[in-house]
């Protein structure tokens, strides 16, 4: 065996009552301080099982029950003593150290009472009362060998010169183990001698000197299985997260409570603190990092504002209104098959239920809107607008619309409330981005008082002369003007081409940009079909085409489950290209895809839309998602192909004006993507 270290770490002492004996001095319980071991740490293993058997010294004994001192031996608190007053202890705990070499210490309860010279004149009946309790060993072994002291409770009253004593684990007795004192698998024992250690000359009561031999000892123990050394890994923090790792034998604790390896969240500016420690079987590596804490600040979240001006009273026939917005939240990146780098949001001004908000849930249905702007930091183009972002790195926006009451009374559903709102865009939901501001519009104008001006009485109109009306000469009358077209409202299911068509193209379609969307194969003119486009589309906002005259349909957005439904028109027929654009994107980039569609006559048309229907493929208008009540479907729609000649001839002029007109005026007609 090498060098040695003795180590008494780990002994945890519990108080006990004070000293106390009976007169007859016997059964008597002399409490102290028991060390109970501690192995956790490495290399160390527990002595679960220790007996220790010893006389303290003959000499003494043989005094004590001679006829001198007349007294008693007694063994308290749990020792035993046979009649020659040798003590044994046993059930003692304690921790062995093995490095390269060992080292150990071992507690016991219980002892021994002495008593002699009785007598009235004596405090307790005795004038020589002597009480040695509560041993405990400590040893370790050196080149010379294994060496050790024993420590024990000392009480002694006065007597003769003597001042007594009444102290806790007084070193009494120098030990020398024998050679054969080591251990062998799970076992330690063997025998040592012993001699009066210079503090416990007192406990004697001036009896014996130092270094005065006392009786061997005779000691054996039990061993539970060695400690394994383990390092703790310290827990990593990203942001206000904090990850705890598996190591073995460590588990780490958070206000005295065991947490398994994971994710911990922080609340902001709470520390939290976490220990290591190790299980049983295994320690602690020595200078190892065992406590760590962590602290979070959140980041301050500027809240987002959203101004209206006005927000009431407004003209029902048109109203500029300027919608400001500031502090909105920048950080969503945009999918990488959207034209912008960041997601942005999109401001509306449409019909919102009562619950209406995308990250608490609701669907796209709860929203509709007829103005809508897209905000984000890539595109300027119309249905785009580049925010401005300020030194936080959030956004902010001006936007000045002109809207109508009539054109919003389209979008409007049953319960739902006029307002401007924000939500999200790129599929994103955001809360902190989504804002709304009731609108409403004034009362319609009231219809004009009747005209104050006096009708002719009977008789005083004049009644001109025969022949004096003038009979105009030929080619004199004029031509009347030709009539400005109205507009067509997004619901009508006329068959004109929309003017919104003009940058789409059946170049457009092509082989490399064919399918990736489903449309019915077949369908019947009037009927609401559902297209789907893809559930990685959702929350996006798409245009429908009709080809090969292109229509463009209502910008729609698809919904959760990746579909579009669009309303076909009432009198269209035959094989049709249905595309699907990005929102406001032209040519064949910005096609989505593309299929094609049979539709035939709805079945409550008659014959003359069964006529209209035979204008072959590919050539009739294609409106918006939605009913349809205007007269013209009602009427069936476009006229027949091969109408009558002297109708063309007639309006021929009239149309080419008026179509021209109507076309200007229908590039109007969409005003924002659909949400």
């Amino acid at each position: 065996m090498g060098a040695i270290v003795l180590s008494t770490a780990g002994l945890v002492g519990i108080s006990a009552p004070a000293h106390a004996v009976t007169d007859a001095g016997a059964g008597a319980i002399i409490a102290s301080t028991m060390f109970q071991a501690d192995a956790s740490e490495a290399g160390q293993r527990e002595i679960s099982q220790s007996d220790f058997n010893w006389g303290v010294r003959s000499s003494f004994r043989n005094y004590i029950k001679g006829p001198i001192a007349g007294g008693s031996i007694t063994a308290v608190g749990g020792a035993a003593a046979d009649s020659a007053g040798i003590l044994t202890w046993s059930n003692g705990a304690g921790s062995l150290k093995e490095a390269e070499s060992f080292s150990g210490r071992v507690s016991f309860t219980g002892g021994v009472s002495y008593r002699g010279h009785a007598g009235d004149q004596y405090e307790g009946g005795y004038g020589l009362n002597v009480d040695l309790t509560n041993p405990t060993i400590e040893f370790e072994e050196t080149a010379a060998g294994v060496t050790g002291v024993l420590y024990i409770d000392a009480f002694a009253n006065p007597y003769g010169g003597a001042e007594g004593i009444d102290e806790k684990q007084v070193p009494f007795a120098n030990l020398t183990f024998s050679d054969g004192f080591a251990v062998e698998d799970d076992t330690l024992s063997g025998t040592a001698t012993a001699t009066l250690h210079e503090d416990g000359v007192d406990a004697f009561i001036g009896f014996y000197e130092a270094g005065s031999q006392l009786d061997p000892i005779t000691f054996s123990a039990t061993l539970a299985p060695a400690v394994t050394e383990v390092a703790p890994e310290a827990p990593t923090q990203n942001g206000g997260t904090v990850t705890i790792p598996e190591v073995e034998g460590i588990e780490y604790v958070v206000d005295g409570e065991v947490v398994s390896p994971g994710d911990l969240e922080l609340e902001s500016g709470v520390p939290l603190k976490v220990t290591a420690r190790a299980e049983e079987g295994y320690a602690l590596t020595e200078g190892s990092t065992s406590e760590w804490t962590f602290e979070y600040e959140a980041p301050v979240v500027a809240e987002a504002s959203l101004t209206v001006t006005p927000t009431s009273d407004l003209d029902p026939n048109g109203q500029t209104v300027t919608i400001r917005g500031s502090g909105f939240d920048t950080s969503a990146d945009a999918p990488a098959y959207l034209p912008v780098n960041k997601a942005g949001f999109y401001v509306q001004i449409g019909w919102i239920d009562e619950e209406w908000r995308p990250s608490e849930g609701a669907p796209s249905s709860a929203r509709s809107n007829a103005y809508s702007v897209w905000v984000q930091d890539t595109n300027a183009d119309e249905p785009y607008m580049l925010w401005d972002e300020a030194e936080d790195g959030t956004a902010s926006f001006t936007w000045e619309v002109e809207i109508d009451k009539a054109t919003l009374d389209e979008k409007q559903r049953e319960g739902a409330q006029l307002a401007v709102f924000t939500i999200g865009a790129g599929g994103q939901q955001q809360p902190m981005n989504e804002k709304v501001i009731p609108i409403s519009f004034a009362d319609e104008t009231e219809s004009p008082e009747p005209d104050d001006t006096e009708s002719p009485e009977p008789g005083e109109t004049e009644t001109p002369e025969p022949g004096d009306t003038e009979t105009p000469e030929p080619g004199d009358s004029e031509s009347p003007e030709p009539t400005q077209s109205e507009t067509k409202s997004p619901n009508d299911n006329t068959g004109s081409p929309s003017a919104d068509a003009v940058d789409h193209s059946v170049d457009d379609l092509t082989e490399d940009n064919r399918g990736d969307i489903d449309v019915p194969a077949s369908a019947k003119a009037g009927e609401t079909i559902t297209v789907n486009v893809g559930e990685e589309y959702a929350g996006e906002q798409v245009d429908p085409v009709l080809f090969s005259d292109p229509y463009v349909f209502d910008t729609a957005t698809v919904a959760d489950g990746g579909a579009i439904q669009v309303t076909l028109p009432n009198n269209v027929t035959g094989e049709h290209r249905f595309a699907v654009y990005f929102a406001g994107e032209t040519g064949a980039d910005g096609v989505l895809g593309w299929s094609t569609v049979t539709i035939s006559a709805a079945d409550n048309e008659g014959q003359d839309a069964k006529d209209a229907d035979d204008t072959g493929d590919d050539s009739e208008e294609v409106t918006t998602a939605g009913t349809n009540d205007n007269e013209a479907d009602k009427s069936g729609g476009l006229a027949k192909t091969g109408a009558e000649p002297v109708i063309v001839a007639i309006g021929g002029l009239l149309l080419l004006v008026a179509g021209g007109v109507a076309l200007v005026a229908s590039r109007a007609r969409r005003n924002g993507m659909q949400q």
